[in-house]
């Protein structure tokens, strides 16, 4: 076989099929396995020129060699092989040139063209680095571990067996990752990039790209350009990166994120997360129970088959449910929700919305500025009754040890009739239990819920990372773990997350390490606002401590936010003897903080009462008796109900044999209250029907014509710290 010629026109198809736009990564990869399948043993010399052809050709050896094609004058080239401290090297007019054919043979080989004349390298067995020049190249990494670069030129580049690098540099390029898990960029130009199996890493730079994920887990991420996605099979993470992209994710449970532009994304089969960013997207889920977001934009979402999670977001969006029991959340704008087969849910939010269950028992809940709610066929129920805040339960199931996802699961779907969010906790020791909560934030997001997320990051003032790390925020390793959870929590996309519950007890009880947390709050602000732009980011602080304690640099110190988040337990107002009982707090108590923040959305992350030792059946009943009045003023966006129920510190309203009926029914050992999820009594213990925290926010009143200033007794300023109460100088909470 004349090697010169065989290689002479393999490379030549290879090359053409980029140059004609006709690229097939099947075709090149048989291309260059049939080039490739020559030894270059056949080689008579080293370095041999083919005057016929036109063609260099090098032969490399069974140790690592190095080939280097340099130009050393305006028309000449060098050829040269280092092997072993032996060098061989060749001189060549450029004109009498066009092609130089590379075959690395063993070892880690450098085969390297600086040149603008075409190279056809193939690295064969071991770890080797292969650099194209400014023309087209076709460059094979063989087995091993291999780095390919095209440079400049219309490049292919395969990477063979083993975990490649692979980046094509300027120009038209194809990549082809091969087997194994492979890095491969694009780079500028129109690429075609191809994973093939293993757990890809992919992304495409600048140009009209289109990536192919193949078998694995795969990383792919558009950048600039109209780009075109496919993840092909296992569970795939894809960002479309600017301008309007094509995002497939196809088999398995996929993460597709459009980004900027106006993007067209499809879930394949699997259970799938999408989200659209910014633009007006379409996105449509596919079989499987999808979660689909579309945020800014005028969006068209469609679940498809499955139980799906559909959310518009901003904008005026379209979201059909297709087969299944689907939830469909408009968001903001004027929006159609079109439920399809099934039992679903339908809210409009706000904007003059048109619902319409069409077939199967459905819910509708609306307002009365909504043009359209239409049930459909079924039994359907059509609401547009709303009071001004959203309400939510707080649950706690990745520190639970005692109930499963499915019992937490199920009672979600009960909260569901009488909250529309959850407010999932999560603390910081717990690593274990961070699959669980993502699981729960997939579910609450498919029963059309929003998710508030709490990061418990502190307990008491100290530091409460894993133990086997160093318990403070001076620590690297610490601050990364921290961001890192952060992370995988946005990429869920909540509604709202507060990164560090009741953080003035930290401010109060240990002011270095509060001093050290507030340059990692604003890295993990910034943090969510890249990763999810829409999600509300902030702390929540003890209400009665911060008011009475006036706290209110500790909120200067902290830097951005997009709320503030309080909690209500009145614990060391009553055990300290501040105040007697609940009926003594002062009117409008808590509507302070609207008078001294006028312009701030605030959320009641935790409501509750009371978490004294000492509290009563009859205590909590004159605490939800008194909320339309303590609430005056106040126009939280959302308010959450919590039970914290440990050892030391319970609501005895959680032993009402409503809510045993409730964990009973869950699954839910009535022996163990510890820690499960949070829940509100209803009645008391004899049976009788007592006002539910619920029915007393959702009592008509008139929220604008409340009085609204500094209430009376604890609610006069002073810069006097002697004046203040006590306990704000005690640092001694085990009392």
């Amino acid at each position: 076989m004349n090697y010169a010629t065989d290689v002479n026109e393999k490379a030549s198809a290879g090359n053409a099929c980029f140059r004609h736009k006709a690229f097939s990564p099947i075709l090149c990869l048989i291309l260059s396995l049939l080039f490739f399948s020559v030894s270059p043993s056949v080689f008579a010399d080293r370095i041999s020129y083919d005057a016929e052809k036109l063609k260099v050709l090098v032969e490399g050896t069974d140790d690592p060699d190095i080939v280097t094609i340099t130009e050393v004058a305006i028309d000449q080239l060098r050829v040269s092989i280092s092997t072993s401290g032996q060098v061989e090297s060749q001189l060549f007019n450029i004109a009498d040139v066009t092609v130089i054919v590379v075959g690395g043979k063993g070892g880690d080989d450098e085969i390297l063209n600086s040149t603008g004349v075409s190279m056809t390298a193939d690295g064969h067995a071991g770890n080797d680095k292969l650099s194209g020049g400014r023309g087209d190249d076709f460059l094979v990494g063989g087995t091993g571990d291999d780095q390919l670069l095209g440079n400049d030129g219309n490049d292919f580049l395969s990477g063979g067996e083993g975990k490649d690098i692979i980046i094509g540099g300027a120009g038209n390029d194809g990549l082809y990752g091969g087997l194994d898990n492979d890095s491969m960029e694009g780079g500028a130009g129109d690429d075609l990039l191809n994973g093939d199996d293993g757990d890809d890493i992919m992304s495409g730079s600048d140009g009209l790209d289109k990536m192919f994920g193949g078998a694995g887990a795969d990383y792919i991420k558009g950048g600039g350009g109209k780009d075109t996605v496919d993840g092909g099979a296992g569970d795939d993470v894809i960002e479309g990166g600017d301008d309007g992209d094509i995002l497939i994710g196809g088999l398995g449970d996929d993460t597709i994120s459009g980004d900027v532009g106006d993007d067209v994304m499809e879930g394949g089969d699997g259970r799938d997360s999408m989200n659209g960013g910014l633009g007006n997207d379409v996105l449509a889920g596919g079989p499987g129970n999808d979660i689909l977001a579309g945020l800014d934009g005028n969006d068209h979402l469609s679940g498809n088959d499955g139980n799906d999670g559909l959310d518009g977001g901003f904008g005026n969006d379209q979201l059909f449910g297709g087969a299944g029991d689907d939830n469909l959340v408009g968001g903001g704008g004027n929006d159609l929700l079109r439920g399809g087969s099934g039992a679903d849910f339908l809210f409009g939010g706000g904007g003059g919305d048109s619902l319409y269950g069409e077939a199967d028992n459905d819910r509708l809940d609306g307002d009365i500025i909504d043009p359209v709610l239409d049930g459909g066929e079924g039994e359907n129920e059509i609401s547009t009754d709303h009071s001004p805040v959203r309400f939510g339960i707080v649950a706690n199931p990745a520190n639970d040890p005692f109930s499963s996802d499915e019992d937490i699961f199920r009672a979600f779907e009960k909260a569901k009739t009488i909250a529309n969010q959850v407010s999932l906790f999560f603390s910081f020791r717990a690593q274990d239990r961070m699959p669980d909560l993502l699981d729960a934030m997939d579910v609450v997001a498919q029963l059309g819920m929003s998710t508030i997320i709490q990061v418990g990051v502190q307990f008491l003032g100290q530091p409460n990372p894993p133990t086997d790390i160093p318990a403070t925020f001076a620590d690297e390793t610490t601050r990364a773990l921290y961001l890192d959870n952060v992370r995988s929590l946005a990429e869920k996309f909540p509604k709202t997350m507060v990164l560090s519950p009741e953080v003035n007890f930290m401010y109060w009880i240990n002011r270095q390490e509060f001093e050290l947390f507030a340059t990692l709050y604003q890295e993990a602000y910034a943090l969510v606002k890249e990763v999810s732009p829409q999600t509300d980011v902030g702390i929540s602080f003890h209400y009665t401590l911060f008011r009475g304690c006036e706290q209110f640099a500790m909120l200067d110190a902290l830097g951005p936010r997009d709320f503030l988040g309080i909690t209500t337990y009145p614990i060391w107002l009553i055990d300290k003897g501040i105040i007697g009982s609940i009926e003594e707090y002062p009117p409008e108590w808590w509507s302070w903080l609207r008078w001294a923040y006028p312009n701030e959305k605030i959320i009641i992350t935790e409501m509750g009462f009371p978490n004294s030792r000492n509290s009563t059946q009859e205590a909590q009943a004159a605490f939800v008796r008194r909320l339309p009045e303590l609430m005056s003023g106040l126009k939280p966006e959302s308010v959450n109900w919590t039970l914290l129920s440990n050892v030391t510190f319970y609501d005895p309203a959680a032993l009402s044999q409503e809510t045993l009926n409730f964990l009973l029914d869950v699954g839910v050992n009535p022996d163990i209250l510890m820690g499960r999820l949070n829940n509100m009594g209803m009645h008391s213990h004899s049976g009788t029907p007592k006002l539910s925290w619920f029915e007393a926010l959702k009592i008509k009143y008139d929220w604008e014509d409340v009085p609204v200033g500094p209430p009376g007794p604890l609610g006069v300023l002073t810069t006097n710290p002697a004046d203040l109460p006590p306990i704000c100088s005690q640092f001694d909470v085990s009392e």
